[in-house]
């Protein structure tokens, strides 16, 4: 199997740990994700792919979807064992808007902060994200063909 790798220095470093496997550029997220227990990453939509195909997501950075069910922001050690857990249990996550908020982090980091949006301002484009992952969700597999 080639090993192809962003940094030659990482993969070597990665692949003494053992039970890694490294995959080619093109293969699909969709497939990935279908064939693990959960996903892991520093930042990205990734973790939304996960939960649109009910998988837990491990996050290394703060998302602005960080609230739902299923995302796991890593904080501690005990963060990581009780995510994977979850995750060997197969336990599936049961993301609902309610759980959507957008935090200080994300409302400074978008520059939102400058505006004077309300409560009822972040709550409508909560319910409008949300609408839309459940859109994404609903539609066939061919929506991982783009």
């Amino acid at each position: 199997m080639k090993i192809v790798f962003v940094s030659q220095f990482y993969s070597e470093d990665l692949a003494k740990l053992g039970k890694l496997i490294f995959v080619r550029e093109d293969v699909s997220s969709h497939a990935l994700i279908a064939n693990s227990i959960g996903v892991a990453t520093i930042n990205g939509t990734i973790g939304l792919e996960a939960l649109s195909m009910a998988k837990r997501c491990i996050t290394f950075a703060p998302q602005w979807y960080d609230g739902f069910d299923g995302i796991h922001r890593i904080q501690s050690v005990m963060d990581v064992a009780d995510a994977v857990d979850l995750m060997m249990k197969k336990k599936r996550p049961n993301p609902q808007a309610t759980q959507v908020a957008f935090s200080k982090h994300f409302v400074e980091l978008e520059g939102l902060g400058d505006n004077n949006y309300t409560g009822k301002d972040y709550e409508h484009i909560c319910r409008a994200m949300w609408s839309a992952y459940n859109d994404f969700s609903s539609l066939d597999d061919r929506k991982w063909e783009v």
